[in-house]
């Protein structure tokens, strides 16, 4: 009888996190690693490429994550290395800073590109669209509501012919903690 190794009961699944910079992408690392207090955001930099590493939820579910950089050299850097960059993902965090609605264009047009790219995986893997620094005092603000709506609703109608399911979430390095929820 062969025995299962730990590594077979409980693989290691690929997480990426991407969006444009500045968008808050390692600091959600960092705070799901629980790394990162309200007192060291100031210090967080940007990422340079893509930064690779481990984390294991709660439930015991081991995540090798990747933080990519978003700033435009990186992206396109993704595009032309994407078997490399964009194979075997198990979830995609796709992170919208929902304070930046001029950027919010720019941020579709890269999340669709990506999913050309991604789309031809199989199996699928797993959206989660972040409307991140959704902070505790713009949950009540109706300005962002009206934002969130209108993206959401944006990305949906952009989605639905493609048919890939995805998940939102309001984020803030307050409230990440509705990581159970995605992981």
């Amino acid at each position: 009888m062969k025995l299962l190794s730990e590594d077979s009961v409980n693989p290691t699944q690929k997480m990426v996190i991407i969006g444009l910079d500045n968008a808050g992408k390692t600091t959600i690392l960092k705070t799901l690693k629980q790394e990162l207090t309200p007192q060291l955001f100031a210090n967080v930099k940007p990422t340079t490429g893509a930064n690779i590493e481990e984390f294991t939820a709660s439930d015991g579910t081991k995540f090798m994550v990747w933080d990519f950089g978003g700033q435009l050299a990186f992206r396109e850097e993704y595009f032309r290395r994407k078997d490399y960059y964009f194979s075997n993902i198990n979830k995609l965090i796709y992170v919208i800073d929902i304070q930046d609605p001029d950027r919010y264009d720019e941020s579709i047009t890269y999340l669709l590109n990506i999913s050309g790219v991604v789309k031809l995986q199989k199996p699928l893997p797993q959206f989660i669209i972040f409307a991140h620094k959704f902070d505790p005092e713009l949950l009540s603000s109706e300005k962002y509501e009206k934002l969130f709506d209108q993206l959401t609703g944006k990305i949906k109608t952009i989605f639905r012919p493609l048919n890939i399911p995805i998940k939102f979430f309001k984020t803030s390095v307050y409230t990440i903690f509705q990581k159970f929820q995605i992981l």
